[in-house]
């Protein structure tokens, strides 16, 4: 085999005989180009002479081989994982696994038996009320109002005796427009949708409180102002 390879080099001629380790590196110090035959240097001369063979020279060409080699078998594998990946592309279903219909053994009494929790009536709940549980409740609100006769008004009115108090009345406190155009009567049916939401019971309220939404807590709280309303009106039935 040969290669070919041009070294920059001084001009020298002649020619040089002797083994690759006595010479060959001579020859690149000197800058000679060396044609090297069976491991043999036979000639270094100037520039003019560009052919020469040796076995590092064959080390390097079987490495780029297998090199090369190797970079196709990777290439290769690559190549045909996307070519398998489109060719047997399958998009992915709405829903993994299988349904599996089990029958239904009780009919339509299952369905039957689903059904929303019964309404329970304001006039149940409150003939379950607790006033001493109402006025744990009503800490919720004593930083706005006050629950004793005489009390202050705070950001909100005083509370003692709404139940059956005109609404927006309370001496001495500046209500919302809203509140003031209500009119009637606090009861237990008004006062408990106010306590639960109070501006979806009376859009404009300058009220902030979110309500108090579970019916057994609201119940209470409503007992409890019963029992320091002196004209509450009867429960309801």
């Amino acid at each position: 085999m040969q290669a070919h390879r041009q070294w920059k080099s001084i001009k020298v001629k002649g020619e040089v005989h002797g083994t690759i380790p006595e010479l060959q590196n001579l020859g690149y110090l000197l800058g000679w180009q060396c044609v090297v035959s069976n491991n043999i240097i036979v000639r270094a001369t100037g520039l003019d002479i560009k052919d020469f063979t040796g076995a590092s020279m064959l080390d390097s060409f079987e490495f780029n081989k297998i090199a090369g080699a190797v970079l196709f078998t990777v290439l290769a594998v690559l190549g045909l994982g996307i070519i398998a990946d489109i060719v047997y592309d399958r998009e992915a279903p709405d829903q993994m696994g299988y349904a599996v219909e089990v029958p239904d053994a009780h009919g339509d009494a299952s369905q039957e038996a689903v059904e929303e929790a019964p309404v329970i009536s304001l006039a149940s709940l409150l003939a379950g009320g607790d006033a001493e549980a109402g006025a744990s409740v009503a800490r919720k609100c004593i930083a706005c109002h006050s629950f004793e006769e005489g009390g202050a008004n705070k950001v909100g009115p005083n509370l003692y005796g709404i139940l059956g108090r005109g609404v927006a009345t309370a001496a001495g406190f500046s209500y919302s427009d809203s509140m003031q155009a209500a009119g009637g009567t606090w009861d237990y049916e008004n006062l408990s949708a106010f306590l639960a939401n109070p501006r979806e019971a009376m859009p404009g309220t300058a009220m902030g409180f979110a309500g108090i939404r579970r019916d057994n807590q609201r119940a209470d709280l409503l007992i409890y102002l019963q029992s320091i309303s002196p004209d509450a009106p009867p429960l309801p039935q």
